[in-house]
């Protein structure tokens, strides 16, 4: 029986959350995939007690609600989510959002246009789940 590594997308854009899926698909299939549309959504997941942790969680910054860094604020007062691997994947190429990220001791990538280029993307993100 294989065993499969949790990845958990954070991300309001469906479409998003669609190419996502398909490049994850695309490059291995080794990984369970679940998402979640917002900050909220995800928070909501991750804090069910009987919920199993992902290996990664990958968040867009800007989404209503509850936004990307907001839900890592959250993670990171929570003993049991604080060390969540965790990589901010998002449109923004502010490098305000980047220095906010490594505050929190988050990476963050800049979505490519792309599918071939959002596949590299991906690989390279699911890479740190190997690590």
């Amino acid at each position: 029986m294989a065993i499969f590594s949790t990845v958990m997308y954070v991300d309001d854009d469906a479409e998003d959350r669609m190419l996502f899926a398909d490049a994850v698909k695309a490059i291995d299939g080794e990984y369970h995939l679940e998402m979640a549309s917002d900050g909220l959504d995800a928070l909501s997941m991750l804090k069910n007690p009987g919920a199993h942790l992902p290996s990664l969680l990958i968040v867009d910054l800007n989404m209503p609600g509850m936004g990307g860094l907001e839900l890592i604020r959250s993670l990171k007062t929570d003993s049991r989510l604080a060390d969540l691997p965790t990589i901010v994947f998002t449109t923004s190429g502010s490098s305000t959002d980047r220095q906010e990220c490594a505050r929190y001791g988050v990476e963050m990538h800049t979505k490519p246009l792309t599918f071939g280029e959002l596949k590299q993307s991906v690989q390279k993100l699911l890479a740190y789940i190997k690590n």
